[in-house]
Order: C-alpha cells, then structure tokens, then sequence
C-alpha cells in the first residue's frame, strides 16, 4: 500500500526532475539567458541592439508581451495579446 508520504515523495522527484531539465537550475546558461550573454549591444549591432534591450526591460507582471519586425532602418513593435496571465490581469496590462 502506498501512503500518502510516498506520493508526495514521488511529486517533489517529478517535479525536481522536471525543473531540472527546463533549466531552471542552470546557473545562466540555459536559452531564456542568451540575451544577457549579448548585453550590452554594440554599434555593429544597429536595430538589434534596440531590440535586445527591449526584451531584457521589464513589463507588468514580466510577461514582455511584445513582438518586433526589424529591418535596417527601422524597428516595428506589436502588441502580443496572447502573452497575458489570464484572470489574474483581466485588463491585459
């Protein structure tokens, strides 16, 4: 019989192993850190610079709900409206 320790037990494993393989653990080298090993951008960079700076700054709640469009002598910013947090920010800040 399994009590109710050993499935908690099991759980917590799940879910450590889980965390493990997002990343979650790993120190700044997993991807969702890329943008800081480019920081801070250089002249060469040109609009790209721009948009790695927008996508370090911070947003309510940090969902960063923005997409670009970059060319080479502009940088277009859109809205994401499906980057919310649901009920919690019915308005969608």
């Amino acid at each position: 019989m399994i009590t109710g320790a050993a499935v908690a037990g099991i759980g917590v494993a799940a879910l450590g192993w889980h965390a493990v393989r997002r990343g979650v653990f790993a120190s700044g080298e997993a991807p969702a850190y890329e943008a800081w090993h480019r920081w801070p951008p250089t002249r060469s960079d040109g609009p790209f610079g721009l948009v790695r700076a927008a996508v370090l700054a911070a947003s309510p709640h940090n969902t960063q709900p923005w997409l670009f469009r970059v060319s080479e002598t502009q940088v277009d910013l859109f809205a994401d409206l499906t980057r919310n947090i649901g009920t919690i920010d019915p308005f969608l800040r």
